[in-house]
């Protein structure tokens, strides 16, 4: 015979071969049996887990609504940023559940201590500074544009040089500069 774990109500009677009559209980009987202390365990347990805050009480998402959310959030084609941090949340709770990690909450010090302050410039280092000074143009037949057209020499008609505009790599290098000038 065997039984349901939560009660001792017989589910149905089978000998070692599986012969039996396994309508002496059924299912729907079962369950409207358990249902009602199903529900009022799972609604007691998600009262255990209210937690107050300013807007009122809160509890965190069961298994089924997380999985509903983030259903929701894929479905949608027009992703926000704070719909696309809500799903990312979202499902890292359910990697969590899915891993039995324990639930971490973080909670910020009581006091805090201030960085110590910047004691001025530093003078620069004069070598480095000469060395980025130093720094020369690619010869031609090193260039990307050599090893694109081949090493014959360039045409003026094709390229000019334009001395005013400023490309991100050399507001870099200028950046790099003025680091090592103030450091």
């Amino acid at each position: 015979m065997l039984f349901l774990a939560s009660t001792n109500i017989p589910r149905a009677f089978f000998d070692e071969l599986g012969n039996g009559n396994p309508t002496v209980t059924s299912f729907q009987e079962i369950i409207d049996k358990e249902l009602v202390d199903y529900l009022k365990t799972r609604a007691r347990l998600q009262e255990e887990t209210v937690e107050a805050d300013e807007n009122g009480d809160l509890r965190p998402p069961t298994r089924a609504e997380v999985s509903s959310f983030i259903t929701f959030f894929e479905k949608d084609e027009c992703v926000s940023t704070s719909s696309a941090i809500s799903q990312r949340k979202l499902k890292l709770i359910q990697e969590k559940r899915r891993a039995r990690l324990p639930e971490t909450t973080l909670q910020a010090a009581d006091t805090a201590t201030p960085l110590p302050s910047f004691q001025g410039n530093l003078p620069p280092h004069q070598e480095v500074i000469d060395a980025f000074y130093d720094i020369k143009t690619t010869p031609y037949t090193s260039s990307f544009l050599s090893r694109i057209r081949g090493n014959v020499a360039p045409s003026a008609s094709i390229i000019a040089i334009d001395w005013e505009t400023t490309t991100p790599w050399m507001s870099l290098m200028s950046d790099i500069r003025e680091h090592y000038v103030l450091s």
